[in-house]
């Protein structure tokens, strides 16, 4: 084991190293060849200058030998520059020359001194310069070097022949003089040197912070940050990958949309915190299922997405789909238990898709396809979703109409099936194109409610009835007008608002206006309608349940309702035969709804043979195309005036009826 130093040595040891840093020997980095060349140039275009003006100055003033050793030293500066162009192999060359052009002009001052000895000020630039261009502790020899040799060519001036007449006392003040100037430039160069390296320190620390900040912010650009598995563009780029290397010939890559049911609500159940963990738990059980090279990702809060090849077979997608549906999210979070329903959707490549971002939109499609067909799972079927971009290209189209009031409301006449006079007329909503034909209803009703464009539609077909209903009233013809409302306008307070204030405006008798209920709406909220129903009566319309024998109603619901009337769905009229089950049934409802004290109206009435059957039955009104289709309101009038018992009978043209 090695003694320790004596005190004596570690002290003088630590003075040494004390100094060393002082006098920056150590720790000065060599400047990069780039800034090296430039400090070049700037000192080249600072110097050159000077020493040719003060050759031209010595020479007019008669110090002929300074203006030479001038002169000559500024041809160094020109060949020191030659020497920077040619590269940075020639920089410690160029270098060289510059400091001996300093050097030799510095002695040259010394020995000469120029006009009254002034030029000796000049020489103190020059340590400034040596440690401008050179590492700290090359700088500190030539400068120790020089400040050497002018000392010596001070004390030996007297000897040099034109030598200046310097005094004892100048000399003794120029030496001091020189070595606090050398002293100084040091210090400076020494400050800016570390200033360098510690601003460069800093730089690269923060460089790399920077990187380390713009690595993680990749990596969570393509993660999700719940549960560190690949977000949709992290998937997007493995399954990129994924697809390149698949042969198509043998090999198929399935791509499985699974969307948690009600999973936003659970969360709001759960909390912020106890939802991420259960977003991590279904992670790993979905994980858990995967196969050996499944992929699995999270797009967004309720949705996960796992891909995987696979040999080609038509059971595969099937077999994949099932596995992940079929997999229990249940778990206890904090003590309360949670189940969360799934659905599946699958998409196939090559089949559905060209490419990765194609067969995610494919997978998602197919999942969609499955919730609107209220099934758990679904293969990707392209009729469905060109149905899909039709309905919504249908909605963006239904918006632009309801926009420009282009929908219209003609009316079907409903006739009495003992006397054959119009008794009354459905009104029904028509959507004309430019082209003079008509979009289905069945098509953008069914848009309207699911999309919330059934309130303006509503709003539009409510104005448009009653303009209609008030003309029919003012020119004599005593009907009574139908209106459907949907299940959503009956669960709006501001439908039975704008009903009361355009039946005020209108002046017509409450008893003429029918309200048609339709069945579906049961289902929504069954109590909520039988509120609106009871609404609907105190305003003193008639209430009328549509579609009969197809929907949810009941005979509760023809109990406790206060409906006016039944309507026999026209899928029952069509199939009528002596005989046959519709017959049955529908003699039955007619049976059941006049012992309630109900009228019955039949729609679809096609062919005589069913007005016949109805008739018999004791049916009390009809209507279809046996007698007219739908249409316009000043047609209707026309017609009403003109018929006459069953005739004239309209051609069924300008929209279905019904």
């Amino acid at each position: 084991m090695r003694e320790p130093a004596p005190p004596i040595l570690m002290l003088a040891r630590s003075a040494s190293d004390h100094l060393l840093h002082l006098l920056g020997l150590r720790g000065a980095s060599l400047q990069r060849p780039a800034e090296r060349r430039q400090h070049l140039l700037t000192a080249i275009a600072i110097a050159l200058p000077l020493s040719l003006g003060f050759s031209l100055f010595n020479l007019h003033t008669g110090f002929i030998v300074l203006a030479a050793v001038e002169a000559l030293a500024s041809l160094l500066l020109v060949a020191a520059l030659w020497l920077v162009r040619r590269g940075q192999r020639a920089l410690d060359w160029a270098e060289s020359v510059t400091l001996v052009w300093g050097g030799s002009i510095s002695c040259a001052l010394v020995v000469f001194g120029g006009i009254e000895g002034s030029g000796a000020l000049w020489i103190f630039a020059y340590p400034y310069l040596v440690f401008f261009l050179k590492p700290q502790g090359t700088a500190w020899l030539i400068s120790l070097a020089w400040l050497s040799s002018c000392v010596l060519l001070l004390a030996a001036g007297d000897a040099i022949p034109a030598a200046w007449p310097y005094s004892d006392v100048y000399k003794a003040q120029m030496a001091g003089a020189l070595l606090f100037a050398t002293l100084v430039a040091a210090a400076f160069n020494l400050a800016r040197v570390r200033f360098a390296q510690q601003l460069e320190q800093r730089v690269a620390e923060n460089t790399e912070k920077a990187r380390a900040y713009l690595e993680e912010l990749q990596y969570l650009a393509a993660r999700d940050a719940v549960t560190a598995l690949p977000n949709r563009a992290g998937l997007l780029q493995s399954l990129e990958d994924t697809l390149a290397a698949c042969d198509p010939a043998r090999e198929v890559v399935i791509a499985v949309s699974l969307r948690l049911e009600r999973f936003p609500e659970t969360l709001n159940v759960v909390g912020e915190e106890a939802g991420d963990l259960l977003a991590r738990h279904i992670a790993g059980a979905l994980a858990l299922h995967l196969d050996a090279n499944g992929v699995l990702g999270r797009t967004r809060v309720d949705e996960f997405i796992v891909f995987q090849r696979a040999d080609r077979n038509p059971a595969t997608p099937d077999r994949v789909m099932t596995a992940l549906h079929d997999i229990p999210l249940s778990f206890t979070i904090d003590g309360l238990p949670v189940h969360v329903d799934h659905i599946v959707g699958c998409a196939v490549f090559p089949e559905h898709a060209t490419g990765a971002d194609e067969l995610l939109q494919r997978a998602e499609q197919a999942m969609m396809q499955a919730r609107a067909r209220r099934v758990r799972l679904s293969l990707y079927d392209d009729r469905l979703d060109q149905a899909f971009h039709r309905r919504t290209r249908l909605f963006g189209e239904l918006r632009e109409a309801l926009a420009r009031d282009a929908l219209e409301v003609w009316f079907q006449p409903q006739h009495c099936l003992k006397t054959g006079r119009v008794v009354g007329a459905e009104a029904l909503a028509r959507w004309p194109r430019a082209d003079g034909t008509f979009v289905s209803p069945g098509e953008f009703i069914p848009v309207a409610e699911q999309s919330g464009l059934i309130k303006p539609l509503s709003d539009l077909v409510l104005r448009r009835f009653f303009d209609a209903a008030t003309s029919f009233h003012t020119r004599g013809i005593q009907l009574r007008c139908s209106v459907n409302l949907s299940a959503r306008n009956l669960t709006d307070p501001d439908t039975l608002e704008l009903l009361r204030r355009l039946l005020d405006e209108s002046s017509l008798p409450p008893a003429q206006i029918v309200v048609e209920l339709t069945e579906s709406s049961f289902a929504d909220d069954p109590q909520h309608l039988m509120r609106t129903a009871h609404a609907l009566r105190s305003i003193g319309v008639r209430q009328s349940i549509d579609d009969f024998g197809t929907g949810y109603s009941s005979l509760a619901y023809l109990r406790d309702l206060p409906v006016d009337e039944l309507k026999i769905d026209q899928a029952f009229i069509r199939s009528l035969a002596e005989g046959s089950r519709s017959a049955l049934l529908v003699e039955a409802v007619i049976r059941l709804a006049h012992t309630l004290g109900l009228e019955v109206v039949a729609e679809g009435i096609e062919e005589p043979a069913a007005e016949q059957f109805l008739a018999n039955r004791g049916c009390d009104s009809g209507q279809g195309f046996l007698y007219a289709p739908a249409m316009p309101a000043n047609l209707f009038i026309d017609y009403v005036r003109s018929s006459t018992a069953r005739e004239p009978r309209l051609p069924a043209s300008g929209g279905s009826g019904g």
